[in-house]
Parts: C-alpha cells; sequence; structure tokens
C-alpha cells in the first residue's frame, strides 16, 4: 500500500488505510498467522539515537547548557532527548524531516491520549487503593519536575526554539509512555521504538490477543543493514479485514495496561495484584538468603531482538536483598493472581528464612501465613469498602468505569488469596499448562509465507519480470523472512 505509511522505506507491508487513517488498516492480501504483516527499518522509526543524531537539537541543547553553565544528569537520559525531538521536529513544521513529519501526523493529539498520564486528578481518584494510583500521580510530578529542571538548565530562549512548553512536554512523555515498545538490540541494550501507525492498530483484543511474539526486532544480513521492525500476525486475517495487533506490551497486568494504552483486557490471564513486603534480615542468615532470592528468580535471559515487557525493563524480582542499617533487609514482591495466589514453595522457603527465630531456626508455615494475612490486610483497608465489580463492560468504558474495574478486580484477588490462606499452603492451585508457544505459531506462519513467495518467484521468472520493482519487493520481502526464520534459537 501506498498511503499512510509510504514515507517509512517499508520493507514487507499487507496493510491498506484510508488516507487519514480514520478507519485504521486493513489487510491488503491474506496473511496467516505468525506471518510478518509490517517491516520497516528501524531506521525509519523514532529512537534515542535517531534524537541524538539531529545535529540542529545536539546544538541547541549544548548552546543551551553552555548559557547555564548546567549539565544535568537528565540530558543523558533516553526519554529526554525523544521527547524533545519529537517537540523540535513538532516545532519545525513543514520544515521538519519528512519522515518524522509523516509520523507525527500519525501520533495522537493532545487531548486524546488515554495512558494514565492523561488521566485528570479526579479520574486518578476513582483509582483508590490500587498502586497505580500513586504510580501515575509520582510519574506527573516527576515529568513536572524534569520540565523545570530542562528550563533551569536550557533557559527560556533555546525551549521556545525547542517548541517545549511544559503542556508540551507532558504530551511528549504522554505519547512515549502509551506509544514506544522497548526491545533489545543487537548489543543486548534495551532500545525504546516509537514504531509508525503502531496506535492505529487497535482491534478487538477479543479477536487479536496480546501476543509476546506480536512485535519483534529481527536484523538483516550484512554489517551496514538497520534492523528491521516486524510486526506480526496473532491470528489469520483475511483480504480486506481490519488489522488489530496486540504485541507483548501488553500482555501484563490491567494497572500496567491502564498505564500504558489506557486500555482494559477482559478477562485478562495476565492480570495480577503485586504486594511488597520489606522484611529485616540478621546478617548471619543474609548468604543463606542471596542464595534462595537467586532460586526464587523467575526471569530469563532476553535474546537480541526480544521485545522487553515493562517489569523487565524495571527490574521486578520476586526477592531482593538489600542493604540496610543496622542489618539487611528482604524486598518481597509477590504477584496475586487466580492461577497463583499464594507464594510458591521457593519463595516460601526464603520467607520461612526471612522470619526465623532468634535460634536460627525456619519459621513455620503457620508464622509467614499469619504474616501475609496481616500484609493482606493492610492492603485491603487502602480499597472502598463498598468498591464493587460495575455492571458487563459496555465499549468504549469510560475512565470512571475503567478504574472502577481495575479496584474491583484487584481487591478482589486480595480476597481470594485472603481465603486461599486460610487453607495452608498445600491448597494452592497447580500452576496452569503451558500451550504451544507463540514463537512455533510464529515459525508456521513465516514458512506459510516462504512457501508463497517462491511461487511467486517462479511466477516473474517465468513471465521473465524478475527485473522490474515487483522482483526487487519480492527480494525485499524474501531478506524479511529470512531475518524472521534467522532469529528462532535453533536458526
Amino acid at each position: 500500500m501506498a498511503g499512510l505509511l509510504a514515507p517509512f522505506s517499508c520493507l514487507l507491508n499487507r496493510l491498506s488505510s484510508s488516507d487519514d487513517g480514520s478507519a485504521g488498516f486493513t489487510c491488503s492480501r491474506a496473511v496467516p498467522k505468525g506471518a510478518p504483516l509490517l517491516a520497516l527499518p528501524l531506521s525509519a522509526c523514532w529512537t534515542a539515537s535517531s534524537a541524538r543524531r539531529c545535529s540542529q537539537l545536539e546544538i541547541l541543547v549544548t548552546a543551551g547548557s553552555l548559557s547555564t553553565g548546567a549539565a544535568p544528569d537528565l540530558l543523558e537520559a533516553d526519554a529526554t532527548w525523544l521527547a524533545l525531538h519529537l517537540l523540535f521536529q513538532r516545532h519545525l513544521g513543514s520544515q521538519a524531516d519528512p519522515v518524522f513529519r509523516a509520523h507525527l501526523a500519525l501520533l495522537p493529539a493532545p487531548g486524546s491520549l488515554e495512558t494514565l498520564l492523561a488521566w485528570s486528578d479526579e479520574e486518578l481518584g476513582a483509582l483508590q487503593g490500587s498502586r497505580w494510583q500513586q504510580i501515575a500521580q509520582q510519574c506527573n510530578a516527576d515529568i513536572e519536575a524534569e520540565f523545570e529542571e530542562l528550563r533551569a538548565s536550557l533557559g527560556e530562549e533555546v525551549l521556545g526554539q525547542l517548541g517545549a512548553t511544559s503542556d508540551s512536554y507532558f504530551w511528549a512523555q504522554q505519547v512515549l509512555q502509551q506509544c514506544c515498545i522497548s526491545f533489545i538490540d543487537g548489543e543486548s541494550s534495551p532500545v525504546d521504538v516509537l514504531v509508525p501507525g503502531m496506535n492505529l492498530l487497535v482491534g478487538r483484543e477479543s479477536d487479536v490477543p496480546p501476543s509476546p511474539e506480536g512485535a519483534r526486532l529481527e536484523f538483516l544480513p550484512g554489517p551496514d543493514a538497520s534492523p528491521v521492525v516486524v510486526l506480526y500476525a496473532s491470528r489469520y486475517f483475511g483480504e480486506g479485514e481490519q488489522v488489530g495487533i496486540s504485541h507483548g506490551g501488553l500482555t501484563c497486568t490491567s494497572g500496567r495496561r491502564l498505564m500504558g494504552c489506557g486500555r482494559l483486557l477482559t478477562p485478562n490471564p495476565w492480570d495480577c495484584v503485586e504486594l511488597g513486603m520489606t522484611l529485616p534480615l540478621s546478617a548471619a542468615l543474609a548468604p543463606s538468603a542471596a542464595k534462595l532470592a537467586e532460586a526464587c528468580s523467575a526471569s530469563t535471559c532476553p535474546r537480541p531482538g526480544d521485545f522487553l515487557a515493562a517489569d523487565v525493563l524495571e527490574g521486578w524480582e520476586p526477592a531482593q536483598l538489600l542493604e540496610g542499617e543496622p542489618q539487611p533487609v528482604l524486598q518481597v514482591n509477590l504477584r496475586i493472581s487466580e492461577a497463583q495466589l499464594l507464594p510458591s514453595s521457593s519463595l516460601l522457603n526464603l520467607l520461612q528464612l526471612a522470619l526465623a527465630g532468634p535460634d536460627g531456626c525456619a519459621a513455620s508455615e503457620q508464622k509467614v501465613s499469619d504474616v501475609l494475612q496481616h500484609c493482606l490486610r493492610q492492603a485491603l483497608q487502602k480499597y472502598p469498602a463498598e468498591a464493587a465489580s460495575p455492571a458487563e463492560p459496555q465499549a468504549p468504558m469510560t475512565r470512571h468505569a475503567r478504574a472502577i474495574r481495575l479496584v474491583s478486580d484487584e481487591r478482589r484477588l486480595l480476597q481470594m488469596a485472603s481465603e486461599a490462606l486460610k487453607k495452608g499452603f498445600g491448597a494452592s492451585p497447580a500452576p496452569p499448562e503451558v500451550s504451544a508457544p507463540e514463537a512455533v505459531r510464529r515459525l508456521a506462519g513465516c514458512a506459510q509465507e516462504l512457501e508463497r513467495l517462491s511461487a511467486s518467484f517462479d511466477s516473474l521468472r517465468n513471465d521473465g519480470n524478475l527485473e522490474t520493482s515487483a522482483g526487487a519487493a519480492l527480494l525485499s520481502e524474501l531478506a524479511v523472512l529470512r531475518a524472521c526464520l534467522a532469529s528462532f534459537p535453533d536458526g
């Protein structure tokens, strides 16, 4: 398709759209589940690297810092450069880089964002009890403080040349919160990416379930080749059917979803409520606790190209040993879900060690249960007593209805955990069965596309048209499929 994505040098594109994108994207032809829908160079996306390569932006930031004599750590952050570059290109208007100008036209306008950062204080008030209320309020306070630091560091004149005001800086940070996707790059470092048109690929998630494999960074062969952002079909799409993409960033709790995209998924198989505990620990038990805490970690080392979930970026761990005065402390982070209401056996062992008596003997399960019940009661007291689940959600749900749904679901999970504790740790339900990995479905979809591509090559060869633009397009698609297949663990 030409249209909205034409400026971004797509290497593979199965999407069509209206001129203004108001109806989203439809499939230009049938695409099997797991096959690529869209592939475009990372160089056509917005990243901190592209922001830092903008010489005009660098000159302005340097001039501002020299004029005030300040060089804050804030200017080392990728998010700051991304936000300033967004605002600078927006301020340039018709003089902006053509690719960035086209990208800006696809981004949500001020007032149309749904991340919790865009909610009013009154709307956030409906989240009473949920930790996401405090997280959103703190993030907004941090953004306000960041802008004041930029004002002091760069000066009003430079901020004016960047098109940065308090309101516009909030808009830029809200865009990054709602639209950015994080990957592991070729050097095994996190990279935040704004993908053109990604915010328009919002379908009904009952039809397009979130998939950890929905978006990946793939690597073409050759030292000078740009990495490629590939969006995959999480189900079969027929020709002309509206396309929605629910990437790995949406395989998360309902609170994280509201913080990011502002939408809920009902039911949400990844939903849970997080409960933190800080326990003092004797120095003598610290080495044993450190080993048990490491055993509790379920994190796997992401590979280049993998999507990075928000909790991984934040460094979430089930348990961490921290320095404290006069003794170390153990930070325990519980995730309570319908499938896992009680701590795992490894985390239970760690809690028994942390709650050991003066003689060093591990605490009983009953003592651990009593401590957990106390924490659950404290957490439940923060929620409104009258919190009740709203009626079946209507589309679209208001912000207030989404907030009530989140608060109700979190409160219900805490109550379920409290009831489960009364039955003892042995009554915890077995973990759910693991279905076939999404990566296997992606492999099957890519294989089907490779067969179709082979038939297309044969047709062009028979007609003597391999040297035409159609042949070049097929070679581009072949390069993408090779990169997609090469990213599997077995290559």
